[in-house]
């Protein structure tokens, strides 16, 4: 495991303890079709292959939701207010469309920023920090 997949797990576990939900959200490309095969070097040969985009440019590594309970003008009704953390560990910088994807979030009422440790993870859940930096 990379230490930016043991971050996002130990935030993902210290979230829950709070009532945040954060579930991963995988990008990337991959080749899906029906398994006919493999060379002698161990390739697959697939029948009818085609290229599956998964998520999209500057999706946080984290999505979910934190509930929130509504003040009294609201009915005390309890929302779920999307919740977007970016984990970067180490040396990590954002990548193109990450900042934008917090600041969006940020914009529409949820709360998202990017963390460097579970303290900074909680910290955006609560609503506390926006830091989309």
């Amino acid at each position: 495991m990379t230490p930016g997949q043991v971050l996002t797990n130990q935030i993902r576990e210290a979230a829950s303890k709070v009532g945040t939900r954060l579930f991963v959200m995988v990008t990337g490309k991959f080749w899906a079709g029906v398994p006919v095969g493999r060379t002698e070097q161990g390739h697959m040969i697939l029948k009818n292959a085609r290229l599956v985009n998964v998520g999209f440019s500057g999706l946080s590594d984290t999505l979910g939701f934190t509930p929130v309970v509504i003040t009294a003008d609201m009915i005390g009704q309890t929302v779920a207010v999307v919740t977007a953390i970016e984990v970067k560990a180490g040396k990590d910088r954002p990548r193109p469309g990450q900042p934008e994807f917090i600041q969006a979030v940020q914009k529409a009422g949820g709360r998202a920023g990017f963390a460097r440790s579970v303290d900074d993870a909680l910290r955006i859940a609560s609503g506390v920090s926006d830091s989309a930096k």
